[in-house]
């Protein structure tokens, strides 16, 4: 009898914690701040789901005539490109990477940052100039594949550097120790252990080939992105083709993100089980100089030789420096630059607050669909943008405004508004991934301790972590400035009426043949996002 009585005095307790744990939970979900969450969570799938219902739903009334010819061509040269330039990134990024983490040699800490700097030249500056060094044979498909990969490449070469510096030095040694040689510790050690890094940068070479319109339309090479454009300005109701489009386009990026992720798995690249340092490997003369000039020979082909190509042609249209517009257009681009990244990094800090403050299942899934836009093309975006900006001006701005006695017949749609959203949609990732990583250096006991002594959610942000989060803040900042200023598609789409940037302006002179002051714009571009690429990298030097 007594045992029935601790059974069912047991199960009470045991209802009585779930229904505490319920009501916590919904307690938690229902706070403001977690509310908040939910509606930017919503704002940003809005556009992504817009987007996937005209995949089945929606009509498009050129669409027979794209499918019938112009569809299977988009898709060839698609996946034509993919399979040439990530291998060849792959090649480039890994060797770079385990040369610079595992050897010593002339000029390491030089390579180290300089490697990085492709990634400040836009691909459309680079096909300009490229395609003037070799002229039009470059403008083909091969030509295409080894300009992404001499920009992109920096993607794997920054994840496998980091994965193979944050091994624990143990593996190596031990490696060393059983007589195996450096080409065989790549092989049997290195590249296993890098292996989610590699994939990680992988991914993200694809995401920006599958992003790019400008190099892609310079060379005359039909991709899902460009027949965005096409659809988009050359057909009647070019908007649902645009969007039908967009939507085959994001079901191919879903499908890579998803196989992605699962390849990956569980597997991490960090070795947190030792905090010991890899001793670096000293070549021998020979190798060691030979190692530098393999180095120095990737930068001046990816770097040096296409910058100085436009140092070259750029003389020419010197005197573009006296001109107003010159410096509008780079006002323009870098104050939109700089408030956008300012407020993705806040938006970001806020997110993944919230999630730290409540650690709820739900808000954690919501962070991960704020984080979906970088891998989303920015013609996809911005198409998915504009569609409900339009909606509500038709249907509740312009209604309203009639009634109020004004005639206003653009409210939202082609605004800065616009434009600025459809940005944070795209690389709000950059903010949230910079914090998250900084959350995880940090740990949870300062924050407990904080409380402890009394301080508020709000105060301990305030005063205790966002001091420690400073560096990723800046890194949160830095990654979307570089994103912002290159961006080209998106802000095609979406700027407002008689504003140009210092992408939109490269690319107009591009297209009209006039390669001298394109120069201009586009030396401008690599210098403005270089010059944060190095503060980037001796920030994230000097912490370690």
């Amino acid at each position: 009898m007594s045992q029935d009585k601790l059974k069912v005095s047991k199960g009470k307790s045991g209802l009585y914690r779930s229904g505490v744990t319920t009501r916590r939970s919904l307690k938690q979900l229902l706070a403001p701040s977690s509310l908040l969450v939910m509606l930017v969570a919503f704002c940003i799938s809005i556009p992504l789901i817009i987007i996937l219902f005209h995949l089945f739903w929606g009509e498009s009334p050129n669409w027979e005539h794209i499918q019938k010819y112009l569809l299977k061509r988009y898709i060839f040269n698609t996946l034509y490109l993919i399979a040439g330039i990530l291998p060849l990134s792959f090649i480039l990024g890994v060797s770079c990477a385990w040369f610079v983490a595992i050897y010593e040699f002339p000029g390491r800490k030089f390579f180290e940052w300089a490697l990085v700097l492709p990634l400040a030249t836009p691909t459309y500056v680079a096909a300009l100039s490229y395609s003037g060094i070799f002229g039009s044979k470059f403008q083909s498909m091969w030509g295409a594949i080894l300009l992404f990969s001499f920009v992109l490449y920096p993607y794997v070469y920054l994840l496998t550097r980091t994965a193979l510096l944050r091994q624990s030095g143990n593996m190596f040694e031990v490696a060393r120790s059983l007589g195996l040689n450096g080409r065989q510790s790549f092989f049997r050690v290195g590249l296993p252990l890098t292996r989610p890094a590699i994939a990680g940068g992988l991914s993200l070479v694809l995401m920006e080939t599958l992003n790019d319109y400008g190099a892609f339309d310079y060379f005359g090479i039909n991709t899902f992105t460009t027949g965005i454009f096409k659809a988009w300005l050359q057909y009647d109701d070019g908007d649902a083709d645009a969007m039908r489009l967009s939507a085959c386009l994001l079901t191919f990026v879903i499908i890579v993100v998803i196989t992605e992720r699962l390849q990956r798995g569980k597997a991490k690249y960090s070795n947190k089980a030792s905090s010991q340092k890899s001793i670096r490997r000293k070549l021998s003369t020979f190798k060691a100089f030979a190692t530098s000039a393999f180095l120095f020979l990737v930068l001046f082909i990816t770097f040096i030789l296409p910058v100085g190509n436009l140092f070259r042609d750029g003389w020419y249209a010197r005197e573009l420096f006296r001109d107003k517009e010159f410096y509008l257009f780079s006002l323009n681009s870098i104050l939109l630059a700089i408030i956008t990244a300012c407020l993705i990094a806040i938006i970001g800090l806020f997110i993944c607050w919230v999630n730290r403050l409540h650690k709820h299942t739900f808000l954690f899934l919501l962070k991960r669909v704020c984080n979906v836009g970088y891998a989303i093309p920015g013609a996809v975006i911005a198409i998915g943008v504009m569609v409900p900006f339009i909606w509500t001006d038709r249907h509740i701005m312009i209604p309203f405004l009639d009634k109020l006695g004004f005639d206003q017949r653009q409210v939202l749609h082609g605004t800065f508004l616009t434009l600025i959203f459809a940005y944070i949609v795209r690389f709000l990732s950059a903010g949230i991934s910079s914090i998250d990583s900084g959350y995880q250096k940090i740990g949870s006991n300062i924050s407990e301790a904080s409380k402890s002594l009394g301080y508020s959610d709000l105060k301990t942000l305030l005063k205790v972590e966002l001091p420690l989060l400073k560096t990723s803040m800046i890194t949160a900042i830095i990654l979307g400035f570089v994103d912002l200023m290159k961006e080209l598609p998106l802000t095609m789409i979406l700027r407002p009426t008689n504003f140009d940037t210092l992408a939109t302006k490269t690319f107009e002179k591009i297209s009209n043949e006039q390669l001298s002051e394109s120069s201009i714009y586009a030396i401008v571009i690599i210098f403005t996002c270089m010059i944060p690429i190095i503060i980037l990298n001796k920030v994230i030097r000097r912490e370690k």
